[in-house]
């Protein structure tokens, strides 16, 4: 399995839209993918508050490009959510088993 960790940086005030359209696009559209296992979106703290992280488990790399496509190694963003973010990384992992 690969665990894709994504953060995204949205525009200051732009949280709670960010927010909004995480739950109602971006992580049903997440879900609905062959080869999903799970995902756990964060939301910012004090400390960074306009950055937001969703780690996405995927069963393997075939999974992942079947969502994010040839490009899996960059960010993908929905057109609803576009406008709102500043910036985002993403890094992958093997998970550990055991």
């Amino acid at each position: 399995m690969i665990m894709r960790v994504v953060r995204i940086t949205v525009h200051e005030g732009q949280e709670d839209e960010f927010e909004k359209v995480l739950k109602t696009i971006v992580l049903p559209t997440i879900r609905s993918h062959a080869g999903f296992v799970s995902v756990v979106p964060g939301k910012p703290r004090a400390e960074a508050p306009n950055v937001f992280c969703v780690t996405i488990v995927w069963e393997d790399v075939k999974a992942l490009k079947g969502f994010a496509g040839e490009n899996w190694m960059e960010v993908r963003t929905e057109p609803e959510e576009e406008h709102l973010i500043a910036s985002t990384t993403v890094e992958h992992y093997d998970l550990i088993s055991g």
